[in-house]
This record gives C-alpha cells, structure tokens and sequence, in this order.
C-alpha cells in the first residue's frame, strides 16, 4: 500500500522573507519563544523522530499564518505584492499540488515513502 503525501514545504518557503517581522510581532512572542526553547530542547536529541515536534505544531501553524499575514500586507512602490503572492501560494497548496501528487502514478514519477530511509531504523522498525 502506497502512502499519499503531499509535500507543500518549497511552495511554503515566500512568506519566510517575512520572517523578521514575525520575530518582532508582539502578538505571538509566546510562541516563538515556545519554539525556541523547543528547538534548543531538539538540539541535545541523538535522535530526532517527528512526533517529538507533534506537541508544537500549532505554534507553527500559527507562525506560519503571521508571516502569511505579514506578506499579505507586503507593498512594492505602493503596489500590493503580497496580496497577490498569499493569493498564489493558497492556489498552489490547494489545487497545484494536490493534483501533482494525483498524476505522479500515470507520470511514474517515484515518491519516497514513509518512514524515510533515513528513520527506517532496525531499533525503529521493532
């Protein structure tokens, strides 16, 4: 049984220039803070398994829609950039790369699947 994932991660990466500005925004200082003490917490791991990060996935849930909202706001000579960009970015996640993933078997395109070779441990699999 093939697993059915959709990897959003590179369509995701623009409200990143914003960044700055989330590290800055008040109203979610919390949260930052909260993913940077978890952060460092991940550092001192040997081992580093995705459900670890389970617990914080709505803090950055939740800084990723500030900085969406950051960059909705984002103007270049008076013109609303941003606006435009978050517009494509939600086509993309909604629409474009759903249906990638749709025609990746007629395409034979191969997609890893999970875990990872990376994780796909003998300590894991038992």
């Amino acid at each position: 049984m093939r697993h059915s994932s959709v990897f959003y991660g590179f369509a995701l990466l623009p409200p990143l220039i914003m960044l700055r500005r989330v590290l800055l925004d008040r109203r979610i200082r919390f949260l930052v803070q909260c993913v940077l003490v978890m952060a460092v917490g991940m550092a001192v791991q040997v081992f580093l398994l995705p459900h670890y990060l389970a617990p914080f996935t709505a803090a950055f849930y939740a800084i990723g829609l500030q900085a969406m909202r950051h960059l909705r706001l984002w103007k270049v000579e008076n013109r609303p950039v941003g606006l435009m960009l978050v517009r494509l970015l939600v086509t993309v996640c909604l629409l474009i790369m759903p249906g990638l993933r749709l025609f990746t078997g007629p395409l034979h395109l191969a997609l890893p699947q999970y875990p990872a070779t990376a994780w796909n441990l003998a300590w894991y699999r038992t």
